[in-house]
């Protein structure tokens, strides 16, 4: 079983990346940030949750974290679910590189 070092600067940097996600998520259920720079579905630009389509908090509402992320739902054209997929895999594979 393989086991990966990281140095505590690393770490700090990593930790200090999930907290300002969570606090940019948690920004945006409360209202105080909107949606900017959407490479898939861009008429969400602008909304805050409160604004979003009644149909897309109810789907926020009911996943988890990570299925938001990466789980299109099935308005979704096939065209806008590859772009999506293709995303989240690079970015997957930014964080896992560094």
């Amino acid at each position: 079983m393989g086991f990966m070092h990281k140095s505590a600067s690393n770490f700090r940097g990593s930790f200090a990346n999930m907290l300002l996600m969570l606090c940019a998520i948690a920004d945006f259920y409360s209202n105080k940030l909107g949606l900017t720079g959407l490479e898939v579905k861009p008429e969400l630009d602008g909304c805050t949750y409160v604004t979003l389509p009644i149909r897309v908090r109810s789907l926020l509402n009911h996943r988890s974290l990570s299925f938001i992320t990466i789980i299109p739902d099935s308005s979704f054209s096939p065209g806008e679910q590859t772009l999506l997929i293709n995303i989240v895999a690079k970015r997957l594979g930014n964080k896992r590189d560094a």
